[in-house]
């Protein structure tokens, strides 16, 4: 999902489904962005590809953006985060574990790794951010993509 932050990525989806994902994708990330939020948190649930797929991995993403959006503006997005989720959870369980523990602010430890040298040790960043991306086949890109989307955006605030 990288497209959402990058355009020119679009070119390496080609096949019909790659195309419709994209354009669905994109569809709704401005339904979160400018519309209806959580429309567009529902278009996300369960799209794209994967044994977790790209949209589920998203929304995990913007769920721990949530997190560090509290710590930055000081406020208290629980209620939001408990609203995401319930709409978010699915039929697949490897999803809704991921979904489930991003919505408590609990990360799994590459994702940990690169939070703390995003945020405190930016020098050192590449080495976690390569080992973040090179999760699943795009999971950890989609996440790493909803993360920043959530901070850039200022969801929830």
């Amino acid at each position: 999902m990288s497209f959402l932050i990058n355009n020119q990525r679009e070119k390496y989806f080609s096949s019909g489904f790659e195309t419709a994902f994209v354009k669905h994708t994109k569809k709704a990330f401005l339904e979160l962005k400018c519309g209806d939020f959580f429309q567009g948190i529902k278009m996300m649930k369960g799209s794209g590809f994967g044994l977790t797929p790209s949209g589920d991995d998203f929304v995990s993403g913007v769920l721990l953006g949530l997190s560090i959006n509290e710590k930055l503006y000081n406020k208290d997005l629980r209620t939001l985060k408990k609203s995401i989720l319930k709409i978010a959870l699915g039929k697949n369980l490897i999803s809704n574990a991921f979904l489930y523990y991003s919505s408590t602010n609990a990360h799994f430890k590459r994702f940990k790794d690169f939070q703390y040298d995003f945020l405190y040790d930016f020098e050192n960043l590449k080495p976690s951010l390569n080992k973040l991306i090179s999760v699943g086949e795009t999971s950890g890109a989609d996440i790493l993509t909803g993360y920043i989307l959530t901070i850039k955006h200022k969801f929830g605030i």
